[in-house]
């Protein structure tokens, strides 16, 4: 995934989330596809006659704050959650992220903010609310959580920015750190063996350029190996090879590197691809036999050792350089795909007929310019296959009211089901096919936090399980 997290945040926080209470004859956003939605009438706080500017920020003396669950109460049947610090009487009439009724609870990710003459905090995947139609649910020590209906289903790992990175059971049991890291980290990856992992650090060098190396550690923290000027490490189904973007520099959100395989028992590397822009490193085929990337020239094939080099350019000339990825039975493709004056969508491509068999819209109900700033990172454009191969899942956080989250889709029918969230990243399907992992977002650009999510992909509520980032699960043995 290659993703710069300052640009993750700031792409999508074209405003940040807040709530706003109304009632009677309010429209709600509902988890369909094809949902509409009528921004509801606001609080007004309107200033005192001749007061032309802001008073100081009074100092929060309530019973709230963060790490607990607090029940919607008093507003009727929605509560508005806005992706703006503002109600929709106010300049720029921020959009809304969806409605929910009186009994509602969420958990407290952020806060509390100070505006409009009300204070605000932040509910992990749905935004900011204002305090008026919020109370005390429960308190809950996410340290000793665990959720028995989960256990067995391998560990979990992820990245808390505040410490380092971290390993527990699906249960949320066995909670433990493997390393302490200050440098961000991306790209955090299970060997196939599901003993080691991988991860990308980047960090700030005194001449204010960036120095990436890929990581190898163990399940102790041991670290294994380190790769300097490399990032996106994606390793072989074997588990005997690692490939990612060599010699690597940064332009904004885009890498500029060279594919590179290296053999993990010798240390040999070699370049499969030309240097170029690239989003994300090479991933490998189910098989081991072939490996995918793309730049803005295509798609490129090619084989572990560099040779039968194909390149798929034609019917995928606007693809780009976007997140490519593997179906499970390596026959097919799915990415990121746009026309000029066209949809966004993700199309399914059948390598064996050089043909599209499949193509997902993205925004059904069109692309809300006011909810996102388009800065896009690969993050936004990746994508995930269930082990059968029937289903891909990804996620949107810059659709209409009720068309953002986690998307779980029918390759074969279009049938697609939503887990409702607000914002939605790192999404990844549990070995089983029926569970999967995602990281919801929630904040402010100076202090935004994420907490990990387990749900089903028949599109039930999903369970909080920790705060952090990125969590990836663990690969159970063939």
């Amino acid at each position: 995934m290659a993703t710069n997290l300052r640009a993750l945040v700031c792409a999508t926080l074209g405003f940040v989330v807040l709530a706003v209470a109304c009632g009677g004859e309010s429209s709600k956003a509902t988890p369909a596809p094809t949902a509409t939605h009528t921004v509801a009438p606001s609080l007004q706080t309107p200033l005192p006659p001749g007061v032309d500017t802001p008073t100081p920020t009074p100092e929060y003396t309530g019973g709230l704050r963060t790490g607990v669950w607090v029940r919607v109460e008093g507003s009727g049947d929605c509560l508005n959650f806005r992706a703006g610090p503002a109600t929709a009487n106010s300049e720029g009439q921020p959009p809304v992220n969806s409605c929910q009724p009186d009994g509602f609870v969420g958990y407290i990710l952020a806060g509390p903010l100070f505006g409009e003459g009300h204070w605000w905090w932040g509910i992990a995947g749905q935004g900011w609310a204002v305090e008026d139609f919020l109370v005390f649910q429960n308190s809950e020590d996410l340290n000793n959580k665990v959720v028995p209906q989960l256990a067995g289903l391998g560990k979990i790992a992820f990245w808390d920015m505040n410490s380092g990175i971290w390993v527990m059971d699906s249960d949320r049991s066995d909670r433990r750190k493997l390393v302490d890291t200050r440098s961000s980290v991306d790209d955090l990856r299970w060997a196939p063996d599901g003993q080691r992992l991988s991860f990308s650090a980047s960090s700030r060098t005194e001449e204010g350029g960036t120095q990436d190396v890929v990581r190898v550690i163990d399940l102790e923290g041991r670290q294994q190996l380190e790769i300097p000027q490399a990032t996106s490490a994606f390793w072989s189904p074997d588990g005997a090879s690692l490939a990612f973007l060599g010699s690597v520099s940064h332009v904004e959100t885009t890498l500029e590197g060279v594919p590179t395989v290296m053999d993990l028992a010798t240390g040999e590397t070699r370049a499969i691809g030309e240097r170029s822009w690239f989003s994300e490193g090479p991933r490998w085929r189910p098989d081991g036999k072939m490996l995918v990337f793309s730049d803005g020239s295509g798609i490129h094939l090619v084989a572990p050792d560099g040779s039968g080099h194909r390149l798929i350019a034609g019917a995928l000339r606007n693809a780009g350089s976007w997140p490519v990825n593997w179906s499970p039975s390596g026959t097919m493709l799915s990415l990121y795909y746009r026309e000029r004056d066209q949809p966004e969508k993700y199309i399914v491509y059948d390598i064996t007929q050089d043909q599209v068999v499949a193509a997902i819209e993205l925004y059904p109900g069109g692309f809300d310019h006011n909810r996102c700033a388009r800065a896009a990172v690969s993050e936004d454009y990746q994508t995930d296959w269930t082990p059968d191969g029937a289903t891909l899942i990804f996620h949107t956080e810059c659709g209409v009211a009720g068309e953002n989250g986690v998307w779980v889709v029918d390759v074969a029918t279009g049938e697609r089901r939503l887990i409702p969230v607000w914002s939605a990243w790192f999404v990844d399907p549990a070995p089983d096919g029926r569970h999967l992992v995602f990281m919801a977002g929630g904040g402010t650009r100076q202090n935004w936090a994420g907490t990990i999510w387990v749900a089903d992909v028949d599109g039930s509520p999903p369970v909080l399980l920790a705060e952090g980032w990125m969590p990836v699960w663990q690969p159970q043995p063939r």
